[in-house]
């Protein structure tokens, strides 16, 4: 899944449940988040990714800017276990995103 909504990182948003929720219907959820390396951020930017569930992973981009938030999905998700569905929360950039990784 590729997305840009932020509240994901947020433990109490409602975002989160909902993904946690989409978590407990699959396998394995991975999430690739657009974001800026220096917004402030619950978990620490050493690690790869965010585990908020036993089979959801949140990887957030950590950007320099939001002109390389493309280029960081696709670098991050092409480290990530070939997915069976890829899904964006948008046509655009995250569409585009997801569109490469699907490949």
């Amino acid at each position: 899944m590729i997305s840009t909504d932020k509240g994901i990182f947020d433990e109490k948003s409602e975002v989160r449940q909902r993904i946690i929720e989409y978590g407990r219907l699959a396998e394995k959820l991975d999430i690739v988040v657009f974001n800026i390396k220096n917004l402030e951020l619950p978990y620490t930017h050493d690690r790869e990714y965010m585990v908020i569930s036993e089979n959801v992973r949140i990887y957030p981009t950590n950007s320099r800017s939001r002109w390389f938030y493309l280029f960081d999905a696709i670098k991050i998700g092409k480290k990530i276990e070939k997915p069976d569905l890829v899904t964006s929360q948008d046509p655009f950039e995250c569409g585009l995103a997801g569109w490469r990784l699907a490949k």
